[in-house]
């Protein structure tokens, strides 16, 4: 005789039908990194990008600067006088300079584009093999910015001393050509590369930050 507990009454089983086996629980799989919100806060994008702002507009300023300078001098050859003109590319170290602040300049403007969608969409900057991406390239950027400057720095030390910075075989410098203009605007273009790099220098800080702080 059946028991109250095994008769159909207390069965959810309709008699005669099997028991149905439950379908084991499936583990809810983690997804990866790169879908995961990420955890560095919204005012460190925003301040990452700010600071790329600053760096752009400084670099561009810089080149405007540096690619605007020119000096016009007199060379009396016997009987005849001619006008010469030199330009920044009359010494390599401010050649030098113009390239990195475009390059700069350009990869600024990538970065704020892909931080500004990173910000409205999440979690593409916060994968790992990114961040190292990111920290790596700040990192050479200020340190080729830095290089950049530091030689203009010496170049417009070259063109204000008795030195030889048109190429002639006598020694002529800004003072004796009456170009002063050319070094004081070489001298600017410098200073404000190097402002460029102060703040490329804080980006790659915080890039560096965001990158340790990810899990």
């Amino acid at each position: 005789m059946a028991t109250a507990w095994e008769s159909e009454y207390f069965d959810k089983v309709t008699p005669g039908e099997r028991e149905r086996a439950v379908p084991p629980m499936v583990p809810q799989q983690t997804p990866p990194p790169v879908y995961i919100q990420p955890q560095v806060s919204r005012n460190g994008i925003v301040a990452s990008i700010v600071l790329r702002l600053l760096t752009l507009i400084f670099a561009v300023v810089a080149l405007a600067v540096l690619a605007s300078n020119t000096g016009s001098f007199q060379v009396s050859t016997g009987s005849a006088t001619s006008v010469k003109t030199i330009k920044f590319t009359i010494l390599s170290a401010f050649t030098y300079l113009f390239a990195v602040c475009g390059v700069v300049a350009v990869y600024s403007l990538l970065l704020i584009i892909v931080e500004m969608i990173d910000l409205a969409v999440r979690g593409f900057t916060t994968h790992t093999l990114v961040a190292i991406f990111v920290f790596v390239l700040d990192q050479t950027m200020a340190y080729v910015l830095i290089s950049a400057a530091s030689a203009s720095a010496n170049g417009v030390k070259v063109s204000r001393d008795e030195s030889n910075i048109t190429g002639y075989k006598f020694d002529i410098s800004c003072s004796n050509l009456g170009i002063d203009d050319y070094c004081t605007k070489a001298s600017a273009s410098v200073a404000i590369a190097f402002i460029a790099f102060l703040f490329m220098a804080i980006t790659a800080g915080v890039s560096a930050r965001r990158l340790f702080k990810l899990p």
